[in-house]
């Protein structure tokens, strides 16, 4: 009896800078900003840099933002709101991938995974799928609303419901953990080798394959694939967002293998 448990992958990690920039006529620094990030000296690119949210006032339903961006005053005006650095960027610290195989009686097993984490993606739809606003009538909102305001004292993660739409307002309520690991790809089989020799088969192997059968995502409240985009530019504004692509599908296949 012969049992093969071999184990594979690999692991790398990065940790990046930004240590000078071009500078302006007046001699200051010439930063890089969108809506929700900030590139400057001293700083990871893709770092994080939005306002702060603070939750929903537990009496009148209210979102709220704390005013210095840290902790503190809070204000339910968000444009009130200081952005500051939130001590996390779009680009994975830790990238790994795990590959597995077992032989065992004529039976294998093979698997792949895949895992990112240290970074944080950020909701990029956010406005349409998970504001307690009337932009979720226009479009299909998540079930996550459910659990939004409705009485004095309620402690909900959504606040009060209104018909009104909000403009866009990108703050930390949508920016998740976005560790995952994923199965990309696992088959079974059973190879027959030289048992059917004597029907003219030199080898007979049928197996099972499955892609992408299973993701764990670290945060609870990240409910689309958290596989995203670094982006194409330096102020590309989906870069690390979580947009309305298909996810990669899953898929269940048969296979036969026949030498003669």
């Amino acid at each position: 009896m012969e049992l093969i448990l071999p184990f594979g992958g690999n692991l790398s990690s990065i940790q990046n800078e930004v240590t000078k920039l071009a500078l302006k006529p007046d001699g200051t620094e010439r930063t890089i900003s969108t809506s929700s990030a900030k590139i400057e000296s001293g700083h990871p690119i893709r770092e994080w840099y939005m306002a702060t949210w603070a939750g929903v006032n537990p009496q009148t339903g209210d979102e709220e933002w704390y005013i210095n961006g840290v902790d503190g005053a809070t204000t339910t005006v968000f444009n009130y709101a200081e952005r500051v650095y939130q001590g996390a960027n779009a680009i994975p610290k830790i990238t790994a991938v795990m590959n597995f195989h077992i032989d065992f009686k004529g039976f294998f097993l093979d698997a792949s995974a895949y895992y990112a984490g240290g970074h944080k993606v950020l909701e990029g739809w956010h406005r349409y799928t998970s504001e307690p606003n009337g932009y979720t009538f226009a479009f299909q909102g998540l079930s996550t609303l459910l659990d939004r305001w409705q009485k004095p004292g309620d402690i909900a993660r959504h606040g009060k419901y209104t018909s009104a739409g909000a403009p866009w307002q990108r703050h930390t309520k949508y920016l998740y953990d976005g560790d995952f690991i994923r199965l990309r790809t696992a088959q079974l089989g059973y190879d027959f080798k030289d048992k059917f020799e004597h029907l003219g088969i030199t080898n007979l192997r049928v197996f099972f394959r499955g892609n992408n059968l299973f993701t764990w995502v670290k945060d609870k409240n990240l409910e689309f694939d958290p596989e995203v985009s670094l982006g194409d530019n330096l102020d590309d504004e989906s870069a690390g967002q979580i947009g309305l692509q298909t996810p990669p599908s899953k898929s269940v296949s048969f296979g036969l293998t026949l030498n003669f």
